[in-house]
């Protein structure tokens, strides 16, 4: 009997116990899920105050938009005589300022970014190679050649110089316009051991300005960085923060371009802006918010033509999107 009591005692007792597991879980489940959903309304309700750009902070106006009709866009160029350059899918395609296509050609690999020298000669980077072009895409010239490991991103030529950046190596090489390699800025092994460009994701932009100064994009401390033709580092810009006056996210601006004024034109990928700062990267204006964008996953490639028109590639749409100063005084 004594046997007896204690098997039911126990038997009670286990049942008790699991009865009392489960509703702990319960509690937990329900306070984790009522916190959790907490969690995602604030982010959510956070990440819209963002998204959302007040009228009076917006200095341009989009005048015109056309179709590239291709299914893969990658880059947007404009040559010393403003006609339009984009590359898509495996061929590059020239419009004129209004957005009438004049020709097209056929390239071997897919043209990731584009640049012109002075004379409106065109050279076009794939994954990790810098070709120059003749006028209707003749001549074809391989002048860079690198390893499998590098990713290029970005080109510019001036001064007698390609510019190129290597987001593969998370460096940024100069070039002779023989394609002999003069100097590579960003080497962890003159950094202390430490790489100088943080370079997460392959954005990783560059670009020469009218006082023959480097502009380069360090994304992932979301600053701008000037250096000499030769390389030295002179300053930069840039702070962290979702507010319109910074860059956000693991990697900001993805591209930039400058306008003849030297004003910075910086897109954002995650909060989809476009952004005009000046000379010494004070925030100006918003060229376009998100409700200017179908797709919040669009990657937008930026150009200015002589007018300083900002031209956006919308890789999302297939559409380039102009825009345009409501008034100068900005």
């Amino acid at each position: 009997m004594k046997d007896f009591k204690k098997q039911v005692i126990k038997y009670i007792s286990r049942i008790l116990i699991l009865l009392c597991s489960a509703g702990i879980m319960l509690v937990i489940f329900t306070i984790l899920t009522r916190d959790s959903r907490e969690i995602k309304n604030a982010l959510e309700l956070n990440f819209d105050q963002y998204n959302k750009i007040k009228p009076e902070t917006i200095g341009y106006r989009q005048i015109k938009e056309f179709s590239i009709r291709r299914d893969h866009l990658f880059a947007i160029a404009i040559d010393p005589f403003d006609n339009i350059f984009v590359s898509a899918d495996q061929s590059i395609i020239k419009y004129d300022r209004e957005g009438n296509e004049q020709i097209s050609f056929a390239v071997t690999d897919q043209v990731l970014c584009m640049a012109f020298d002075q004379t409106g000669k065109l050279y076009a980077a794939s994954k990790n190679s810098v070709t120059s072009y003749g006028e209707s895409g003749i001549n074809q010239k391989i002048l860079i050649s690198l390893s499998d490991k590098t990713i290029i991103t970005s080109i510019a030529v001036a001064n007698e110089n390609i510019f190129v950046a290597d987001a593969g190596n998370k460096l940024v090489h100069i070039y002779n316009m023989d394609g002999k390699l003069k100097k590579s800025i960003g080497d962890k092994e003159h950094n202390n051991g430490i790489p100088w460009f943080i370079v997460p994701s392959p954005y990783f932009d560059l670009a020469v300005d009218n006082k023959n100064k480097l502009w380069v994009v360090n994304p992932g401390k979301h600053e701008l960085d000037q250096y000499t033709l030769e390389g030295e580092l002179i300053s930069s810009w840039g702070i962290a923060s979702a507010n319109l006056e910074g860059f956000c996210g693991c990697c900001n601006p993805i591209h930039f371009a400058l306008t003849s004024d030297d004003q910075f034109i910086t897109s954002e990928k995650g909060l989809v802006r476009v952004k005009e700062y000046n000379e010494i990267g004070v925030f100006q204006t918003v060229v376009a918010g998100p409700d200017s964008f179908e797709d919040s996953y669009v990657r937008l490639d930026l150009a200015v033509d002589s007018n300083n028109r900002v031209l956006v590639l919308d890789n999302a749409s297939g559409n380039v999107k102009i825009f345009e100063r409501n008034n100068e005084d900005l």
